[in-house]
């Protein structure tokens, strides 16, 4: 569910802007590389091309679609964009200090086995304040998508929810489970 919907909706940014850069961050690491294929795979489809007419020059070829196209590193540098990297999905343990970006994912951020452990939330929070609040151009033109599940009032979604006022936000008219900032 949440995993898939992000790989589509980062998908569709690259297919409107060639020059937009994401980073996605995981809880576990591992979660990249599926992640990862998974975008490669959509924008590689024929109708991908279709839909967003720029892919169509590449005829479906990832290594025409792509200049720099590497799983192992969770990169890939889309042909003809400005940008030295579109594309980063690490696992939160990574560095990722002196990359920028206007679009930031985190995905399942507390696992379920550090569901009791404070430390860990406090771990989780303090890398959001510190570093990856610190990954965006500016916080008037950035976007911040978070999916996961809330596993204590401590956690990192729970932290998130309260700073950015989710008493204040509106449902989804598309899902009743999701919740938009206003």
């Amino acid at each position: 569910g949440k995993s898939v919907s992000d790989n589509f909706l980062i998908a569709w940014i690259f297919g409107h802007d060639i020059d937009s850069d994401v980073i996605k961050v995981f809880g576990n690491r591992y979660n990249c590389e599926r992640a990862f294929n998974t975008i490669i795979e959509l924008m590689c489809n024929e109708k991908y091309a279709k839909v967003f007419p720029y892919y169509k020059q590449f005829g479906g070829r990832k290594d025409n679609i792509f200049e720099i196209c590497k799983a192992s590193d969770g990169t890939f540098k889309i042909t003809g964009t400005k940008k030295p990297t579109n594309f980063l999905c690490v696992g939160k343990e990574s560095k990722i200090s002196g990359v920028r970006t206007k679009y930031f994912f985190l995905d399942d951020i507390t696992q379920a086995e550090d569901a009791g452990k404070i430390s860990a939330h406090d771990k989780d929070i303090n890398t959001y304040q510190t570093v990856w609040s610190k990954r965006f151009y500016s916080s008037e033109n950035s976007h911040l998508i978070v999916g996961g599940t809330t596993y204590s009032q401590f956690d990192i979604l729970t932290y998130l929810k309260k700073k950015f006022n989710i008493e204040g936000s509106v449902q989804s008219r598309v899902n009743k489970y999701t919740r938009v900032a206003t």
